[in-house]
């Protein structure tokens, strides 16, 4: 399966993740935001890259940043989130 069709399967909460590791976050405040735990958060690291068979990440001392690739692919998931924000504010609630 190419990298693109695998992309397709990433979920809001794969998408948050890498937005909030792009901006800086721990695994302990992403955890938090998406009410898991940090181990929680771990799993799910290693899940998106094993699913996407790249490294998103760099061992940095005790903390993990995102590669080069690991960051074009937050900022993409960063825009995929300003545009579901942005197309849910079209539609009005049904009273």
């Amino acid at each position: 399966m190419e990298l693109n069709d695998r992309l397709r399967w990433l979920d809001i909460d794969d998408l948050i993740f890498l937005t909030m590791k792009l901006d800086g976050q721990s695994f302990r405040a992403i955890g938090k935001k998406l009410n898991i735990t940090q181990a929680a958060v771990s799993i799910r690291k290693s899940k998106i890259e094993n699913y996407l068979e790249i490294e998103l990440f760099t061992r940095d001392g005790r903390d993990l940043k995102l590669t080069e690739q690991g960051e074009r692919l937050a900022k993409s998931c960063r825009y995929s989130l300003m545009s579901l924000n942005a197309g849910s504010r079209e539609f009005q609630p049904i009273v």
